[in-house]
């Protein structure tokens, strides 16, 4: 009881009586030519969902799209199906929840090596097909941040070649107005560079030095200038205040004198042994073993006394003596006091 249909169709088709199919393409363009070109809605009461291929027998797999046999509402299945009607591999190849939520069960690509999700490895690859670690952009640029020239943004580069490690640039809103207005975070052979567009801030070798100013650092901290110009170091605290003439400032002035330069009208104490051993007040006047000297001078000991220069004559006869001078002649044993332009020698002060 075969009966032909307006497209032709036909049972008994590929030798089995439960397939009604047509080879009148032409017919089935023109009906199909008066449908809305934009939807075609394929009603299944059975949930069993839409077939695109022709038959699934001794083994061979059938494209499927089948709703959720327990809640066709929530899920759409799409997949292969054998002629048992089991999924291939066990699971559809993937699913589309109602709320538009994707799961692929197996690798995913789109225009690969565009953009490449591993399942088995559980790996994510942006520009390669075999991403080696969890996420890997290849051969381009990570971007963070939102509108350029309002709220700045980051550029993440991979490794470049040879000792070039990554580059981290940083920009802020105000930094787009000139393409080379930027900071930058690199890495190049066994050094951390901090730097501008231009030039490098700060240095952080293998060795744990840190160099400002300077790319090659010798020490733990070490501070370079540049050229004939002082470089200065500057300490201050909330009570000091933070502008150029507050706190404590060491350095090198362009005379290449050293300098401890004391900002605030305070004391400058120095200690060893984890104990005061000297102070230089605010007025100037030196202390040792006090904290509070009485005169320019003022030396405090039970433990030692004061020992002035020594010298031989011929060593006190070569110097340029102002009055005031005290020395000790080893040659005759005695004080040289220098007083009223003249040398006045003594066995002692009385």
């Amino acid at each position: 009881m075969f009966k032909n249909t307006a497209l032709n169709c036909t049972f008994n088709s590929l030798g089995s009586e439960r397939y009604l199919l047509t080879e009148d393409n032409k017919s089935l363009r023109d009906i199909a030519a008066n449908v809305p070109y934009d939807a075609i809605s394929v009603y299944d009461t059975s949930s069993a969902g839409l077939s695109l291929s022709s038959h699934a027998t001794n083994g061979l797999y059938r494209y499927v799209i089948i709703p959720d046999s327990a809640t066709p509402n929530n899920k759409l299945y799409f997949g292969y199906k054998n002629h048992a009607d089991n999924w291939y591999a066990g699971s559809p190849a993937m699913e589309i929840s109602y709320t538009g939520n994707v799961s692929v069960n197996n690798h995913l690509y789109v225009d690969s090596p565009t953009l490449v999700v591993d399942s088995t490895n559980h790996r994510v690859g942006i520009g390669t097909s075999s991403p080696d670690t969890n996420f890997q952009v290849a051969n381009g640029v990570i971007s963070v941040g939102k509108d350029d020239t309002t709220y700045g943004r980051a550029y993440l580069y991979g490794a470049g070649s040879g000792n070039n490690g990554g580059l981290l640039r940083l920009y802020t809103s105000a930094d787009f107005d000139d393409d080379n207005d930027y900071y930058r975070l690199y890495v190049n052979q066994d050094k951390l560079f901090l730097a501008s567009d231009s030039a490098n801030f700060m240095t952080f070798d293998k060795d744990g030095n840190v160099g400002i100013g300077i790319t090659n650092p010798v020490f733990k901290l070490h501070v370079a200038g540049t050229g004939n110009t002082a470089v200065y170091q500057t300490f201050t605290t909330g009570n000091t205040g933070h502008t150029n003439d507050d706190g404590f400032t060491i350095g090198v002035d362009i005379s290449q004198n050293a300098q401890l330069i004391n900002q605030e009208n305070t004391d400058m104490i120095f200690s060893t042994n984890d104990a005061e051993k000297m102070r230089l007040d605010s007025s100037g006047n030196l202390g040792i073993g006090t904290a509070s000297p009485a005169g320019a001078l003022d030396v405090s000991s039970t433990t030692g006394g004061f020992i002035v220069p020594r010298m031989t004559a011929a060593q006190v006869a070569a110097l340029a003596p102002v009055n005031g001078m005290i020395v000790y002649d080893t040659t005759n044993n005695k004080f040289q006091f220098y007083e009223n332009g003249a040398w006045v020698s003594g066995s002692g002060l009385a």
